[in-house]
């Protein structure tokens, strides 16, 4: 790793407006990028062995809580609905739609596949790519589709 690369990596560790020109500049693969996050404290709980694709989009990471060995491709974890806001908006509400992602050991969430709230991804599963996961995924089990369904 370059001396720009470390310096920028610790910058991106101290002020999270940084992480994107870390992205850019430093190209951390996903191992490392997973390590960076996790030594932040920006997920819920992160486990050991992860790999984390720098450019997948995860919002709402305390809401988040990943295994170990977990390996997550370009894809998109989402904690919320923003179709909440247009809803409080027209109608003059204050409705909130927040949910957990609890994703366990060892488990594979393929090319951009996306995983909404409120959905825990059981021990040794697999999401294939592409797949929209809006329920909760069983142990050991392969799914994919839109919506995603157990197919293995």
């Amino acid at each position: 790793m370059s001396l720009l690369a470390k310096l920028l990596r610790r910058l991106a560790l101290s002020n999270p407006r940084l992480e994107g020109l870390y992205r850019r500049v430093a190209h951390p693969g996903s191992r490392e990028w997973a390590e960076m996050l996790r030594e932040r404290g920006d997920f819920y709980a992160m486990g050991e062995y992860c790999a984390i694709d720098p450019h997948a989009l995860i919002e709402g990471r305390p809401h988040i809580r990943i295994g170990n060995n977990v390996r997550i491709a370009t894809c998109a974890l989402f904690c919320h609905d923003g179709s909440v806001n247009m809803i409080n908006r027209a109608y003059g509400l204050h409705l909130d739609n927040v949910g957990k992602i609890d994703i366990r050991d060892n488990v594979w969430i393929g090319y951009q596949a996306v995983i909404l709230p409120g959905v825990t991804i059981g021990p040794n599963a697999i999401v294939s790519a592409g797949s929209v996961v809006r329920s909760d995924v069983a142990e050991g089990d392969v799914v994919s589709g839109v919506p995603a369904k157990r197919v293995g």
